[in-house]
């Protein structure tokens, strides 16, 4: 799906953002990992940062329906 872009000139655009909580903290094999190690320079910082990019989810949705059609 083409990234959407908007700028001081565009039109109202209705936008879905869904956010995966629930694979923040965990590692690969689905364990939960301690927050704290994904701090700065922690254990998990790259872990948790990939997780949390992973989870996000954006698309325009006109129609309200919360679906990507």
């Amino acid at each position: 799906m083409p990234p959407i872009t908007i700028t001081e000139t565009s039109g109202a655009v209705n936008v879905t953002v869904l956010l995966d909580l629930d694979q923040w903290f965990r590692d690969g094999a689905g364990n939960l990992v301690d927050p704290q190690s994904g701090n700065k320079d922690g254990v998990n910082e790259s872990l948790i940062e990939e997780n949390i990019k992973n989870s996000i989810e954006a698309f325009e949705d006109d129609d309200y329906d919360g679906e990507d059609d």
